[in-house]
């Protein structure tokens, strides 16, 4: 038994936007590093989605986290 792979695959996101320019990202987030669960793209933009309460905060707080320029030059 082998494994054969038909081509190399990128790790991670950071890897495949390596030749990209991201100087008008000037936050330093990028959102589509990690799963979306909090939403935030639409968080106050749909009725009814403007209060955060303690595990939205705690999530949304996460995922901004783990998409900073800092998260990833850290670790």
């Amino acid at each position: 038994m082998c494994i054969i792979t038909a081509q190399n695959q990128v790790q991670n996101l950071d890897d495949a936007l390596i030749n990209i320019n991201q100087s008008s990202v000037d936050s330093g987030i990028i959102y589509e590093r990690t799963m979306q669960l909090a939403n935030l793209y639409n968080f106050n933009r749909e009725e009814g989605f403007n209060i955060a309460y303690y595990k939205y905060f705690r999530q949304a707080l996460l995922e901004i986290y783990n998409t900073s320029n800092y998260h990833v030059i850290s670790s």
